[in-house]
């Protein structure tokens, strides 16, 4: 796919949604910020718009505001971003996040139906429930190296959730019944 906007750069993610009956196809570049594509053209987040304070983008996750509607959510070296619509609002430190460098996401849905978003970043792992509350730490794991670089998270088989994490100097930690292993 070429395009006069549209530069391949480095492709770190790629996410499919839909919104208002359209798909959508996002790119997350590491160097030239967020694209997303659609069959009306494309648009893009970049630090040079102000819409990122980092054009290092790493994942891509997507939840759904209780009337439907679709945010993505863009893990990058400078913040978590947050795009409804097409306005991005961008999360870091300053609103309680372990660090600022955002390594990697997952959405999980509680049995409930709540999406719940894990946060990996060089400071440890935070979680929050969409749309409702603010960020907790769950772990530091990787916050005394260069952070944590993945993040998953399952069915416990109980109802509940286990918490995988995977740190550089750390190495795989895994919360299950109220402990860390």
């Amino acid at each position: 796919f070429r395009a006069p906007d549209f530069d391949p750069s480095q492709v770190e993610d790629l996410l499919v949604t839909r919104s208002g009956g359209r798909e959508e196809l996002w790119i997350a570049t590491f160097g030239r910020g967020l694209v997303r594509l659609t069959d009306a053209g494309i648009t893009a987040w970049t630090l040079e718009s102000g819409d990122l304070r980092s054009n290092l983008v790493y994942r891509l996750k997507a939840t759904s505001l209780p009337g439907g509607e679709r945010v993505v959510w863009a893990a990058t070296r400078n913040g978590l971003v947050r795009i409804h619509g097409d306005e991005a609002q961008l999360f870091d430190r300053r609103h309680g996040l372990p660090s600022d460098v955002i390594r990697n996401l997952h959405v999980w849905r509680s049995p409930s139906g709540v999406d719940v978003l894990w946060i990996a970043t060089d400071g440890g792992v935070a979680r929050t429930v969409t749309g409702g509350s603010s960020w907790q730490i769950a772990s530091l794991l990787g916050a005394s190296s260069i952070g944590v670089f993945g993040v998953l998270v399952e069915p416990d088989g109980k109802g509940g959730e286990r918490l995988w994490v995977a740190s550089t100097q750390d190495g795989l930690g895994l919360y299950e019944d109220g402990r860390w292993r």
